[in-house]
Order: C-alpha cells, then sequence, then structure tokens
C-alpha cells in the first residue's frame, strides 16, 4: 500500500511502530502535553532516530506504565500529510472471550484464554458470577471471586458452594499495569449431580 497524499492507518504491535508510508514522522504525546515527546524530520529527539524510510520504531525511552498517545504522518513527492490520529498504547488487556464451563457437584470449574495483554503483562484476572434468574443486570447482583478463590495470574478458577439445579451467569476481568478489560461475555452452568 503506497501513501500519495494521505495516510492514516496505524496499526502498533509488541512495542513495534509499524505505519504504512514511504517517509515518516512520529511524536508521543503524554495526556494533553503535546509533543511531550516528538519525532520529526527537521527536529529529532536526541533519544529517539528518525526511523526515515523505515517502516517500523522502536523506542527504549519511554517510560514503563505510562501511557502515550502516538501519532504517524507521512511525506512524499506530494508534500506531508497531517497527523493520523492516536492511539493509545500500551492499552489495558483486550477484553477476554467468554469463559469455558465444567460442571460439578456444588461447584463449577471455569477457564479461559488469555486475551492479548496490549504490551503491558497480564498481572491478574477476577471472575465474577451471578445466580442468571436475576437477570445480572445489577452490579450488586453479581460475586467476585476473592482470597483463595482468586485465580491470581492463573487462566482457571473453582466456584464453590453452589446449589445444584440453579443457572448460574459467569464472566471473566483482565487486568495489566495499565487498568482492566471489559468483563467478557458471560458463559452460564448449573452445577450437578455428576457421574
Amino acid at each position: 500500500m503506497q501513501c500519495v497524499a494521505v495516510c492514516r492507518d496505524v496499526l502498533i504491535v509488541k512495542a513495534l511502530h509499524r505505519a504504512l508510508a514511504s517517509n515518516l514522522d512520529l511524536q508521543f504525546l503524554i495526556g494533553d502535553k503535546a509533543a511531550a515527546r516528538r519525532l520529526e524530520s527537521a527536529g529529532i529527539d536526541a533519544r529517539v532516530a528518525d526511523p526515515g524510510r523505515e517502516k517500523s520504531y522502536l523506542d527504549a525511552g519511554l517510560t514503563a506504565a505510562t501511557v502515550y498517545q502516538v501519532q504517524v504522518r507521512a511525506t512524499n513527492a506530494m508534500g506531508t500529510n497531517a497527523w493520523s490520529a492516536s492511539k493509545n498504547w500500551p492499552q489495558t488487556p483486550s477484553t477476554p472471550g467468554a469463559p469455558t464451563i465444567t460442571v460439578k457437584y456444588q461447584y463449577l470449574r471455569v477457564s479461559w484464554t488469555a486475551p492479548s495483554a496490549n504490551d503491558s503483562a497480564i498481572t491478574g484476572y477476577d471472575v465474577r458470577y451471578c445466580v442468571d434468574s436475576t437477570g445480572c443486570d445489577a452490579a450488586s447482583e453479581w460475586t467476585t471471586l476473592t482470597g483463595a478463590a482468586d485465580p491470581g495470574t492463573n487462566t482457571s478458577a473453582t466456584i464453590r458452594s453452589l446449589t445444584n439445579g440453579t443457572t448460574y451467569q459467569v464472566q471473566v476481568q483482565a487486568t495489566n499495569n495499565i487498568g482492566d478489560s471489559g468483563w467478557s461475555p458471560s458463559a452460564t452452568g448449573a452445577p450437578a449431580i455428576v457421574a
């Protein structure tokens, strides 16, 4: 893909800032501090190398657990386009998919696949459940696992002391140093006497 006058597509993966352009400028913003870290062809930060015609860029001088806004713009024979829309990086984890439930006697075994951490390692998970017949619309209807039942960074948990034959909804949330993901879609299960 080539940029002629406008190039606004920005994809950031694992701290590499990749842009589909032939000549690049990048700038990093922290909150509303415009140009807190700026990279331009005519004014290069001492800690940053001009990516020039490269389509990837790695900056080792950023601060851990700090959210930066990243923008890119392209230059070619037609001129220089406007800065792209900002992309925050790193980000909170992606929302996990619906968990898998294994039905047991008076408890449910829950497991899930780790979502993308978005360049800030996942530091833990929360698991919550509610009685399906309540509708699970209000926050007060949900119970979050705590103490020994808290999964920590594990991708499985056990919900105990449940009522056989009652259907429960279960959701999972991931956390990293930036914040919390959204809650996963619900999975449902009803404890039962199993052979």
